[in-house]
């Protein structure tokens, strides 16, 4: 009989351990864990991650540098009757001339496109992604110039670019992780989001991020708008401007979470995981984020709400996830609501005002929610 092959499982340092939330540690043994899941399958029985199209797009710079290395050498050399060694230093210069100034402009332009935005581009993130895009295109030329130097001089170079690729991975691979384990549908930005919100309460949400939010006092945001409002981009920035700065997030439906609290159990000293997702990602358990970003709630929460304003039995929230209650409330939370006829603004307005209520009463928070309306765009994009 045929041996069945092993199911991947969590490591010891993805298994949960308790339900406070806690920040991303992602040690330095994982990242070698992390490599093999990305190495060793990749998306042909698995999901692609974010770690491993990160190594090959570096790859991909150290190899196509290699290549430009070769080339120019060889047009230096026999095109103009340089010698090899002047041929391929002259190709280093200017090959990392050019590349370093192909990253200033790609950095340029990327941050001329979001000031039209209503949040703030991180710089500082955008800036170094540009600046080891060109360090790893640049490894890739001295390892190709390494080829014509002679004697020692030649492994010397190879190995130190080599090293210098090896040191700068793990800063990024960790990030990436952070990432993906939040389990957001893709990556965004707040500073791309182009809908159009009150400045104050885009303030308040810039605030919280910028906060490296981890502590109390929790805080609870609603997002709501129509269809084509920008909700998901909006969402997703949120939640990747805050994994980007080493905060522990996690999205999350809401009928996911009713069913969570259907199958708590007495005695339970954690609630469910629900969804691990990919065997090569393994999600952050939702009880342990930081901040926790809670999709889809409107087409349940809209109808239970009414229901239970008509019969004066107390919260939905409370009826519908009683079990998970201090643990779902024991972090910062952004709950997505649809608003099924935007131009109706009383009834919206109103409606808006009852979730608030509903979330603040609750999570026993001191402060109501903070209410992100977004509108039906006046602009498409063709």
């Amino acid at each position: 009989m045929a041996k069945t092959a092993a199911v991947a499982k969590p490591t010891a340092f993805e298994e949960p351990s308790g339900c406070a939330p806690t920040p991303p540690n992602v040690p330095t043994s994982f990242l070698l864990e992390q490599f093999w899941r990305d190495i060793f399958g990749k998306e042909v029985q698995s999901a692609a991650t974010y770690s491993y199209l990160w190594i090959a797009d570096q790859m991909g710079h150290v190899a196509l540098g290699i290549i430009l290395q070769f080339a120019l050498t060889f047009v230096f050399q026999y095109g103009f009757g340089l010698s090899d060694a002047l041929a391929s230093g002259v190709a280093l210069l200017g090959i990392s001339a050019v590349v370093s100034f192909w990253e200033y402009r790609a950095y340029s332009v990327a941050a001329a496109d979001a000031e039209a935005g209503i949040f703030p581009l991180d710089r500082t993130l955008l800036r170094d992604n540009a600046v080891i895009a060109a360090a790893y295109m640049i490894f890739g030329v001295l390892a190709g110039y390494a080829f014509h130097l002679v004697g020692w001089w030649g492994a010397v170079v190879f190995l130190v670019a080599m090293a210098l690729s090896i040191y700068y991975a793990p800063y990024w691979l960790r990030q990436k992780i952070i990432w993906q384990k939040a389990a957001l549908p893709y990556l965004s930005r707040l500073a791309d989001v182009k809908a159009k919100i009150a400045q104050n309460v885009a303030t308040e949400v810039q605030d919280l991020v910028d906060s490296h939010p981890g502590s109390p006092p929790w805080r609870q945001i609603i997002l709501a708008g129509p269809v084509g409002s920008g909700r998901t981009p909006m969402l997703t920035g949120l939640g990747t401007d805050l994994a980007f700065k080493g905060n522990k997030v996690r999205y999350i439906a809401f009928d996911a979470l009713l069913e969570i609290n259907d199958q708590c159990e007495p005695g339970q000293t954690m609630p469910p995981i629900g969804a691990w997702g990919p065997k090569n990602i393994f999600y952050w358990p939702w009880f342990e984020a930081q901040v926790l970003l809670i999709d889809n709630v409107s087409q349940v929460v809209g109808a239970g709400i009414k229901s239970v304003s008509a019969t004066d039995e107390g919260s939905f929230l409370m009826q519908g996830l009683p079990h998970i209650r201090d643990v779902l409330c024991n972090r910062h939370t952004v709950w997505v609501f649809g608003l099924e006829d935007p131009k109706d603004e009383p009834a919206c307005a109103q409606r808006l005002n009852e979730y608030a209520a509903d979330i603040q009463d609750f999570c026993k928070a001191s402060e109501p929610p903070i209410i992100v309306r977004l509108n039906e765009p006046t602009e498409r994009m063709e």
